[in-house]
């Protein structure tokens, strides 16, 4: 008995010696694979302390700055910084900081007796809100992979990570970090030491908050359209992006 299973151990590890793959080389880089290096090397790690619009030119010119490979197309090019420090001054301009103007004036004249029965309604829309700008990153993201076989792989690819990043960090996420609060509930707790109440006493009123709601519906709209301006999905992914890049730059 232990001859003829000494026989087998001896076969098995025969059959697996010579089973045993050869010895690995490296492949060598493709073309594909230069110009994906070549992408990444290009677009700078966002410093923490830059502003976002900033960030976001930067990468943009950075990623343009190189000439082409010789087996992609020539590609669009892309906003430049002046175009959306541009943007950003007329959003400062326009109707909606007019609007944030007069709220805050408004706001130092509520008499201190009747702060929190003023302020109730308006954290309630705030709450929904706030979470609204989840769903719009998400919908950028969603915009990004939309153009799955018409933009270039490399730059599909570099855009969805760069832009994944501010979403993970609404929920506490950050690259080589211990997961923190998510920005819910650190609106939750904002909301608690205000009132001295939970933010689910007030949720729980079910009062709709019928201007967050709506503000929410026609940006949703403008996202997934390009603001209505557009067909390409190229060009409704470009304005997205712009337009998240600047709104981001107004908070």
């Amino acid at each position: 008995m232990s001859a003829l299973v000494s026989s087998n151990i001896t076969q098995c590890v025969a059959s697996s010696a010579a089973a045993r793959p050869q010895k690995l080389t490296a492949p060598k880089a493709t073309p594909h694979a230069n110009h994906r290096r070549a992408v990444a090397t290009r677009i700078a790690a966002p410093a923490r302390e830059q502003p976002l619009v900033q960030q976001l030119a930067k990468q943009m010119q950075e990623q343009h700055s190189g000439k082409p490979s010789e087996t992609q197309p020539a590609l669009p090019a892309l906003i430049s910084k002046e175009q959306v420090v541009a943007l950003e001054a007329e959003l400062d301009q326009g109707p909606s900081m007019a609007a944030l103007r007069r709220f805050n004036d408004n706001l130092r004249k509520i008499p201190a007796d009747r702060w929190e029965e003023v302020l109730r309604p308006v954290f309630n829309e705030l709450t929904f809100n706030l979470e609204s700008f989840n769903p719009a990153f998400t919908s950028c993201l969603l915009m990004v992979q939309r153009t799955l076989g018409v933009s270039d792989y490399v730059r599909r690819d570099m855009a969805l990570k760069n832009l994944i990043q501010p979403l993970a960090g609404e929920y506490g996420m950050h690259n080589n970090q211990p997961q923190h609060k998510t920005h819910r509930e650190l609106f939750s707790d904002f909301y608690a030491s205000l009132f001295h109440a939970p933010l689910e006493s007030l949720l729980a009123q079910g009062v709709p908050p019928v201007a967050a709601q709506a503000l929410w519906a026609k940006m949703s709209t403008d996202i997934m359209t390009g603001g209505g301006a557009h067909s390409n999905p190229m060009e409704q992914v470009r304005a997205c992006v712009i337009g998240l890049a600047v709104l981001a730059c107004a908070l």
